[in-house]
């Protein structure tokens, strides 16, 4: 129950400071963008709040929940891979190229999630939580690759505009990079890491 408390309030405070910074200049699209992030972020502390807790012993309930989770952490790598083109500033248009590696790769992930069963096969409540999740290693094989390519991409930009920022737009970046570092890092581990030390089927 506090671990699920702690994901509650983190989510609110997330969410929040999305709201609240776009309000601020509604037309900037850095501002929505991190708005979009602040939301998803907060939507992903919620399910894994939901999903670790022992709360939730419905099969069809905790399915739901768990692609959500799976769902919102790639939405996370894509928001922060699209931050990184505009902040702290954009200095090119974002090509029609890389506008669809947002949207399509994330159609991809969703269908697999909420309609095949190659990526989460099967959902236990009520185990630990290393057991209580069953995947195929073909699912999520594409979302592990997706998933690091969305960051590496992000942390390429984002060093490039840290070697070419000077003063202030620097040390945001650093600040920017540090903050949603430790968001990724944390994503990476229930959407990376714990599916290969979990119920992982291979064949």
């Amino acid at each position: 129950m506090l671990i699920l408390n702690l994901t509650v309030l983190i989510a609110v405070i997330e969410i929040a400071m999305g709201i609240f910074v776009f309000l601020k200049k509604p037309k900037l699209i850095i501002h929505r963008i991190f708005m979009f992030l602040s939301v998803v972020m907060g939507i992903w502390s919620v399910c894994i709040g939901f999903v670790v807790s022992p709360l939730v012993l419905n099969k069809p309930v905790m399915m739901l929940l768990t692609n959500l989770m799976f769902l919102m952490g790639f939405f996370i790598t894509s928001s922060f891979l699209a931050f990184s083109w505009v902040f702290p500033r954009k200095e090119k248009q974002i090509g029609i190229w890389s506008k669809l590696w947002l949207v399509l790769p994330a159609v991809l992930i969703g269908f697999l999630l909420f309609f095949t069963n190659t990526f989460v096969k099967a959902v236990y409540p009520g185990k630990s939580l290393l057991d209580q999740i069953e995947f195929d290693i073909r699912g999520y094989s594409v979302y592990a690759i997706l998933f690091i390519g969305n960051f590496i991409w992000a942390a390429r930009n984002l060093y490039k505009k840290y070697k070419t920022s000077i003063g202030v737009g620097r040390q945001q970046v650093i600040y920017f990079a540090i903050g949603l570092g430790l968001s990724i890092f944390l994503g990476s581990i229930f959407a990376v890491v714990l599916p290969l030390l979990g119920n992982t089927e291979i064949v």
